[in-house]
């Protein structure tokens, strides 16, 4: 059975991200939000919903305050009807049309204006693209020091659900 959004979809953007991917970050994760026993009040914020699993995951590693519904992130963000009450922004953005920049230049923006930490499940490439270092860059054109890189020990095999993108 197709799953139906209330926005354009395309089939090649529906990968889940993966338990692991969350238990690896889960430790940065923590001292952002206080340590590890204030899991339940470290509210995060998904955008991008595919088939909305990434609640219940996040949820079996106690991070159970989790904005991720099936809604148009980017009307969100034009009609400014983003959540404000997350602390950090933590997704796995489509990698097809303008999606990345999309979502890079949102995530710096709330970092560097409202001080929400983001964590972006980003294909390495990325960072030879212009657009990268155009919204990377600081305003006095020094090199960012507010972004890390975390590389995992082993390439993450991703969940396609079925029914996702059509």
């Amino acid at each position: 059975m197709a799953l139906s959004f209330p926005y354009k979809t395309n089939y090649n953007d529906h990968f889940e991200t993966p338990l692991i991917a969350y238990q690896d970050v889960a430790p940065l994760l923590d001292i952002i939000g206080g340590g590890e026993e204030k899991r339940k009040n470290h509210v995060l914020y998904d955008p991008y919903y595919c088939n909305g699993r990434t609640s219940k995951i996040l949820g079996s590693i106690s991070f159970t305050s989790v904005h991720h519904e099936k809604r148009d992130f980017y009307l969100d963000v034009e009609q400014k009807k983003t959540p404000s009450d997350y602390r950090t922004m933590i997704t796995n953005p489509p990698y097809s049309d303008d999606h990345k920049e999309k979502c890079l230049r949102f995530a710096l923006g709330q970092l560097r204006n409202h001080g929400k930490s983001f964590l972006l499940l980003l294909p390495n490439y990325i960072a030879t693209k212009d657009y990268y270092r155009n919204i990377i860059s600081m305003k006095d054109g020094s090199e960012p020091n507010d972004i890390i890189y975390i590389i995992p020990s082993s390439p993450y095999e991703y969940d396609h659900p079925e029914g996702t993108g059509k």
